[in-house]
């Protein structure tokens, strides 16, 4: 089949899927402790119910993260991939908040909530990757010069030199890599629906599911190097 980006060559390591992850999973454990200390913007207040809200999403991020490392540990990727991409949304609704003076401004917000007439709260009820992705991109979350350091320090250090420089290639060829791998993650995940396998012939196989998981890793790195290790670093409780 193919992805918005093309199909990744089939370089996997299990040692550097293991390091992004558990990269990931400790700065997941950090966002509840400094949350109080992360939100703290002049003249946007944070509601009470919608740092709850947030949390939950945190907790339920985890919950799915647990899962799809078992899935990637089992070599079950196109399941890791699916699971995977539900951790990215549910940690994209809860940056939602922790980033709530820029999110409540950005033009997609604002068209998706009727100028604001619903509440972040609301929005975080219905919202869906698609529309996480959306603000997100308008925000420039998954922004990264090249390839982003995370995954090259945790990932693609593992990798042997002659599959390390193909992947390499083919991703240098990729505009927007944070971006588009957070498209191509949720392209991915949406093949858990058959009806859109069986409307679009997809022939879907296990590299597909290798591919979308790299691609996954890929967003985690982007959105790591960006938002999660700044915010996590900040003012220590």
């Amino acid at each position: 089949m193919t992805s918005p980006v093309g199909q990744a060559p089939s370089v996997y390591t299990n040692e550097g899927v293991r390091n992004q992850l558990e990269l990931l999973k400790r700065l997941l454990g950090l966002i509840p402790v400094k949350m109080p200390f992360l939100t703290g913007t002049p003249g946007v207040a944070v509601k009470r119910e919608e740092m709850e809200a947030a949390l939950d999403a945190l907790s339920v991020a985890l919950t799915y993260f647990d899962d799809a490392q078992s899935c990637l540990n089992a070599s079950a990727f196109i399941a890791g991939g699916i699971v995977g991409a539900a951790t990215l949304e549910a940690l994209l609704m809860a940056l939602l908040v922790l980033r709530k003076d820029e999110v409540i401004a950005s033009r997609v917000y604002l068209h998706k909530t009727s100028n604001g007439k619903r509440t972040l709260l609301e929005f975080l009820r219905h919202a869906d990757l698609g529309g996480l992705i959306e603000i997100a991109q308008e925000l420039d979350w998954f922004h990264c010069d090249g390839i982003p350091m995370s995954f090259e320090a945790q990932f693609l250090s593992q990798m042997v030199p002659t599959a390390r420089a193909g992947l390499i290639k083919h991703l240098e060829n990729i505009k927007d890599l944070g971006l588009e791998a957070a498209r191509t993650a949720k392209h991915f995940r949406n093949l858990v629906h058959p009806g859109r396998c069986i409307r679009d012939k997809v022939d879907l196989k296990t590299e597909d599911g290798m591919t979308g998981c790299l691609f996954l890793l890929l967003a985690f790195s982007a959105l790591l190097d960006n938002k999660l290790s700044t915010a996590t670093s900040k003012a220590t409780p």
